[in-house]
């Protein structure tokens, strides 16, 4: 069966060199209901199992035995066939948004249609948010990135934070990893080592204080990322 026409011709779009640089006048705030609880005090919750309990659990087990189940109706979901176009280009990412958007309106009407992007494809959509806000703005889209590059680029701030302290010898002097690993973990390059990497340290934190609660011990910055 062939596709329709709409779907299967993807027309041909440029961003003006202006339009690539040109931010938001006005700044956009957006509420995202809260359905679990802080994610520092889950963090904190896992902290106390793994000092308090003999058997303590890995953080990925008790982070899964800990996620809530709702009592909700299926999502109803479908799979589009893929287009031969390179996805990284304007007129790829406004013809995908306008795909999107015709789905969604045909499913549930009154919804705004979401879309998670990577990092890259992210930053176009957002430009093309910016350029012509009347028909593919903030009021018709909501972007987002995928919870992946979300984290890999809060690690990325955090080893820019982290860059030149010193950090980095103290952790191959504890023997936590080796030089050339320590490095990669200021880049965020390889996401479960510097997620790794970042919970020791905020677990060796957590039993210091539980060590000498009267005391006012100086540790180094700590920041957790969490989803």
């Amino acid at each position: 069966m062939d596709l329709p026409l709409h779907y299967s011709i993807v027309k041909p779009l440029f961003l003006r060199n202006d339009e690539r640089l040109r931010l938001p006048a006005t700044e956009s705030t957006v509420v995202v209901e809260e359905r679990t609880s802080h994610p520092l005090r889950q963090e904190e919750e896992w902290l106390l199992n793994a000092i308090t309990e003999e058997d303590s659990l890995p953080w990925s087990v008790f982070r899964s035995r800990r996620w809530p189940t709702y009592d909700e109706e299926l999502t109803r979901t479908a799979v589009l066939p893929l287009l031969t176009e390179e996805a990284h280009t304007v007129a790829m990412m406004v013809h995908s948004m306008d795909v999107v958007a015709a789905a969604t309106k045909f499913l549930n009407p009154q919804q705004t249609p979401v879309i998670v992007l990577d990092q890259q494809l992210y930053a176009i959509s957002r430009q093309i948010q910016i350029s012509p806000p009347e028909t593919h703005g903030e009021k018709n889209f909501f972007l987002m990135m995928g919870g992946l590059h979300v984290e890999m680029a809060a690690l990325h701030a955090v080893g820019k934070w982290l860059d030149g302290s010193g950090w980095i010898g103290i952790v191959v002097e504890a023997n936590v990893t080796t030089p050339g690993r320590a490095n990669s973990v200021l880049n965020a390059s390889h996401v479960t080592r510097t997620r790794y990497i970042h919970q020791v340290r905020r677990l060796l934190k957590t039993l210091i204080k539980a060590m000498h609660p009267h005391k006012q011990i100086q540790t180094s910055m700590c920041v957790t990322v969490s989803f």
